[in-house]
């Protein structure tokens, strides 16, 4: 845990040896642990290590499956013509073609799935969103705007009243430019075993306030991911994410190479005057990390990745070595998952 954090830190495991290109010394290390070599922008020597406990409980991801179903059913039941669904016990392989405020089909029924595709939800400042077809993606360009071919769709959609928005395939996710209001955005392929669905943080997810008014959640199928291109590519900037990001099978994580162009790593945090604030809570299974080592070098030109990690009144659970887990309960209701 090298980067700074405000909440409960803890770990299924007693010790367990690290990957290095998660910086990783081929070593054993506590289940919460700070390398001492990290001065900046902590101190590993010197700071508080008072809320790391480990080992501590594990939480079965499998239960995210019927978590996805129930937001899915709470989709359809915010709309009279997607409602008789909900109670049907086929309902979560259900794939209606019907668009709502709540619910938002797969965009082809047939063909090869691709994770270039999908949609892009805004979410507007008074509470509303705007969505758009996202029809290709190339990773290398900046901002979302250059790297998503975009169609606009419908523009101040009204968030439903359950607060749930269940999205049959993948979906990218910015605010324009704060959001105002409390939403838990869902992303699956429930009725293909086979095929999870992902979501991808395009830009700069920040709340209007921080005073518990104002929540986030992203529930993934699949991993949650930022995108190359969400943070500016040049000069000083604070890139924040204010959300409760949850992945059921995969990683939350920023990619340490480029989707469209493998062989190179992504630019991470190049500058001292770059830095990225997480305010919120993280659940995966499998990667949680912000930053990639090339051996031990920052990936790609991210020479400085200065970082600060804030969780507000959430515990964040370390289940295994890369697999970390909220300790609050999953669940689709009027409020975000967080």
């Amino acid at each position: 845990m090298d980067g700074a954090s405000n909440g409960e830190i803890s770990s299924l495991n007693a010790t367990y040896t690290p990957s290095s290109s998660l910086g990783g010394d081929g070593h054993s290390h506590p289940g919460v642990w700070c390398s001492p070599s990290v001065t900046s922008p902590v101190d590993c020597n010197t700071r508080s290590k008072a809320n790391w406990v480990y080992p501590s409980t594990g939480v079965d991801f499998n239960a995210i499956s019927g978590d996805l179903c129930s937001m899915k059913k709470t989709a359809f039941l915010a709309n009279s013509s997607t409602a008789p669904l909900a109670g049907q016990s086929n309902a979560c392989t259900q794939t209606p073609n019907t668009r709502t405020n709540a619910y938002l089909p797969q965009r082809s029924t047939s063909g090869t799935y691709s994770l270039s595709k999908g949609y892009l939800i805004e979410l507007n400042t008074n509470g509303t969103y705007n969505l758009s077809y996202v029809n290709g993606e190339t990773d290398t360009h900046t901002p979302y705007t250059s790297a998503l071919t975009l169609q606009s769709v419908a523009t101040n959609i009204s968030i439903p009243t359950s607060g749930v928005i269940f999205a049959e395939d993948n979906v990218w996710v910015r605010t324009n430019p704060t959001f105002h209001g409390r939403v838990t955005i869902a992303a699956g392929r429930l009725a293909q075993s086979s095929i999870d669905a992902e979501i991808v943080i395009a830009d700069d997810l920040l709340y209007s306030t921080k005073n518990g008014a104002d929540s986030i959640g992203l529930v993934a199928e699949d991993s949650v991911t930022i995108a190359p291109y969400a943070p500016p590519s040049s000069g000083s900037f604070n890139f924040e994410i204010d959300a409760a990001a949850v992945a059921q099978s995969g990683d939350v994580y920023y990619p340490n190479v480029y989707r469209s162009s493998s062989n190179n790593c992504t630019r991470g945090w190049v500058n001292s005057n770059q830095t990225f604030t997480f305010y919120g809570s993280v659940a995966t299974r499998q990667i949680w990390t912000w930053t990639w080592l090339d051996g031990n070098n920052p990936c790609g030109d991210a020479a400085h990745d200065i970082q600060t990690a804030i969780f507000p009144a959430l515990n964040i659970i370390l289940l295994s070595t890369t697999i970390m887990h909220s300790s609050r309960r999953l669940r689709a209701s009027p409020l975000p998952v967080i």
